[in-house]
């Protein structure tokens, strides 16, 4: 086999590779303007898997999570102002964005 077939193979072979990851990447932040928000969550769709999270140590760190002063200290050496909420960063973890008033 001369040399250049065996690059193009070997570049084929490459982009095979390379489609396929690309076929396997998990979805990407969903659309704010598609999210309804967890009060229509809970009361249309997910009544139950609702009703189950809002007993949960999880639902009660986001009414508490942000009055920490651990999360401030967190957002200093960030270097990061304002609310855990707004800084960008902390977004895509701790949050599902939702659209209010046209604002993420």
């Amino acid at each position: 086999m001369k040399k250049s077939a065996k690059f193009l193979a070997w570049l084929f072979a490459c982009g095979c590779l390379l489609l396929t990851g690309a076929s396997f990447a998990g979805p990407g932040s969903p659309d704010p303007a598609l999210i309804k928000g967890p009060d229509s969550c809970g009361k249309e769709c997910h009544k139950d898997e609702s009703a189950v999270w809002v007993e949960t140590k999880h639902a009660a760190s986001f009414r508490t999570l942000e009055q920490e002063k651990k999360v401030g200290e967190i957002l200093t050496n960030l270097g990061l102002k304002g609310s855990m909420r707004r800084a960008e960063p902390c977004q895509g973890c701790h949050y599902t964005m939702q659209m209010v008033n046209g604002y993420p």
